[in-house]
């Protein structure tokens, strides 16, 4: 009997330590390998585009001090699509593969927001069926970059949720336009140590 409460005791003042010290394990700081995985829905800003759709992105990155984080992006967004009644799907998809930057701001043990910036390729996958969107009738390497708020919440000492908005830009090739699109994206994250 005990033994019970010793060990009880026990683990009530090991798991009061920990809440204790969650703000050191709680939240990406400095030296930690930080990993969001995220769907997001995407809205695009050019005239001749169908519905956005969804897409699915990975960040991967290192914090470099408590408030810098430094990684690459990559993923696949759908930012027009149509559904036709003979079954043909029409859509625009893009890779986005970038350097980004993010600059983090600690509100409480366990939410941080940040801002982000980012530069790279987005390539262009298309399915159209002859048609063109904002200039696009074949894939293509475009140069862009991204601008970005988000909050993510921490849980499980390592674990958390996060919601980011995200403006991406880029121009298409030979003369074309630039094109956009914003992404409304909800992302698991993971520290590493």
């Amino acid at each position: 009997m005990k033994i019970n409460n010793v060990l009880s005791i026990t683990g009530i003042a090991v798991a009061c330590i920990m809440i204790l010290v969650s703000p050191v394990l709680g939240q990406a700081n400095a030296d930690k390998g930080v990993v969001h995985i995220g769907g997001s829905f995407n809205q695009p800003f050019i005239d001749d585009a169908d519905s956005g759709f969804l897409g699915v992105d990975v960040f991967v990155g290192k914090m470099f001090t408590d408030k810098l984080w430094l990684g690459f992006r990559g993923g696949y967004d759908i930012i027009s699509f149509q559904r036709y009644s003979n079954g043909f799907n029409k859509q625009l998809g893009v890779i986005p593969l970038q350097i980004r930057a993010k600059y983090y701001h600690t509100f409480s043990r366990m939410l941080q927001g940040y801002g982000s910036v980012g530069a790279g390729v987005f390539r262009t996958q298309n399915q159209l069926g002859g048609e063109e969107v904002g200039g696009i009738t074949s894939a293509a390497n475009c140069g862009g970059g991204s601008i970005s708020v988000g909050l993510d919440y921490w849980f499980l000492l390592t674990t958390g949720v996060g919601f980011e908005l995200e403006y991406n830009f880029f121009k298409v090739p030979d003369g074309g336009d630039m094109l956009s699109y914003l992404s409304a994206r909800v992302t698991y994250c993971k520290i590493g140590f």
